[in-house]
């Protein structure tokens, strides 16, 4: 099987010296015109002598439960749809799918959420339904803390967009 592995060429250049992942980055990044892809970081790292080789799960049966593991929390960041209020001033959420067959419109929302609380790092955590959490006071304030720190990391990412300047004194008044 012939691969396109950069490492190799390295290697049959005798120019390989062992090299930080940051490094390997750079490498691949500086070999394909300044865009780096997760499959040429792949086809690097299949070779076990790179740093990235041991940032992969190489084990077929480890690794496809791994994929399926993220195909379920895929399945269960499904979205539905906000409607609006009720007459009660409760919010009004459907399915995406009675959204398109009603033509409702509205914007759409996840069914679930992961609390910062629940990611336990093990089988233990998992995601809550948005209406429990938008009912519960202290579900809540988790998730508003977690909006906060993706608006923090946003900005961070963000900040040298001149652009986005009127947007990041907005995200400042919620932030203080």
């Amino acid at each position: 099987m012939r691969r396109n592995n950069l490492a190799l060429k390295i290697k049959e250049e005798e120019v390989f010296e062992p090299m930080t992942v940051s490094e390997e980055l750079l490498l691949i990044r500086d070999s394909n015109g300044g865009l780096i892809s997760p499959r040429k970081v792949l086809d690097y790292a299949r070779d076990p002598q790179t740093s990235l080789h041991r940032k992969f799960e190489w084990d077929d049966t480890r690794a496809a439960e791994d994929y399926r593991l993220w195909q379920a929390r895929k399945i269960i960041r499904l979205e539905l749809v906000v409607l609006g209020k009720d007459e009660k001033g409760q919010t009004i959420i459907v399915s995406r799918i009675e959204s398109e067959e009603d033509g409702s419109g509205g914007h759409e929302v996840r069914a679930y959420v992961s609390l910062t609380s629940d990611r336990a790092g093990d089988d233990s955590g998992g995601y809550r339904s948005l209406v429990d959490v938008l009912s519960d006071e202290s579900y809540r304030e988790q998730m508003l803390e977690s909006a906060k720190k993706d608006m923090t990391i946003f900005k961070r990412k963000y900040q040298v967009l001149s652009q986005l300047s009127r947007v990041f004194e907005e995200m400042d008044k919620v932030l203080k």
